[in-house]
């Protein structure tokens, strides 16, 4: 029984040194942190006004969290929009994407997923509230997204 267990834990080991990369729902964890994978850059969230049902006529609304880094950013340059996983947005994308965001003088903009994070229609996860977790509705916030912030930052030239 002790071999057993001794194999299980090698297995795990040696399965866990293989890893290229910690999985997105692991990162902010105490590993990430010794290990830098953090992928964003730090920055305060912003606050979307999204409508917790894209079809229909309701006007209820939940905060989206979104943060952007304009550091880069050169008028009429693109937007690099990251769209935020399975997972908490800890900022706007860092790291390759702005490297590229330095070389073509974009904005970053990412948008924390609606029941992720700090992004809860409604502000729970209840089972009747799920029927707003969809792939259409999330499309439909990053539609809604785009076309408000474009209108707000007046960004209509920029290309996303």
């Amino acid at each position: 029984m002790i071999a057993i267990r001794l194999i299980v834990v090698l297995c795990v080991l040696v399965l866990s040194l293989s890893l290229k990369d910690i999985p997105e729902r692991a990162r902010g964890g105490s590993a990430a942190k010794s290990n830098n994978y953090l992928l964003q850059a730090s920055g305060d969230a912003k606050i979307y006004k999204s409508t917790i049902d894209n079809f229909d006529n309701s006007t209820a609304t939940f905060d989206q969290r979104y943060f952007v880094d304009n550091q880069f950013y050169k008028a009429g340059g693109p937007v690099f929009f990251e769209i935020g996983g399975e997972g908490t947005l800890g900022g706007a994308p860092a790291g390759f994407m702005a490297t590229l965001a330095e070389e073509y003088g974009a904005a970053l903009v990412a948008l924390e997923h609606r029941f992720y994070g700090e992004s809860i229609p409604n502000g729970n996860s209840n089972t009747d509230n799920l029927k707003y977790l969809t792939v259409e509705q999330a499309l439909a916030d990053l539609n809604s997204f785009t076309q408000w912030y474009k209108r707000v930052e007046k960004l209509d030239d920029s290309k996303w």
